[in-house]
């Protein structure tokens, strides 16, 4: 009898082609989510979304935390941030 699959493992490879197909302003998911990340860390953001972004660097200190907050609320990950307050 063939072996099929546990509904975690298909629930992993959906995961996957799904993140692999998507790209936010031509980015594909994961390397934005990476930026993003970094974009937390410090200033050398690269998130090709943000005006505010030159040479891989955020020329607004001001507006680097509005640009990190409005990016992971797209992503619907905002709480992270709040827990960091």
């Amino acid at each position: 009898m063939a072996e099929f699959p546990s509904i975690t493992e298909l629930a992993k490879e959906v995961l996957e082609k799904a993140i692999s197909n998507t790209s936010i302003n031509n980015m594909p998911l994961d390397i934005f989510i990476k930026s993003l990340f970094s974009a937390i860390n410090d200033n050398k953001c690269n998130l090709t979304t943000c005006r505010y972004n030159k040479d891989n660097t955020c020329c607004n200190e001001e507006k680097h935390k509005e640009c990190i907050y409005v990016s992971a609320a797209v992503l619907c990950i905002g709480e992270i941030l709040d827990k960091e307050k």
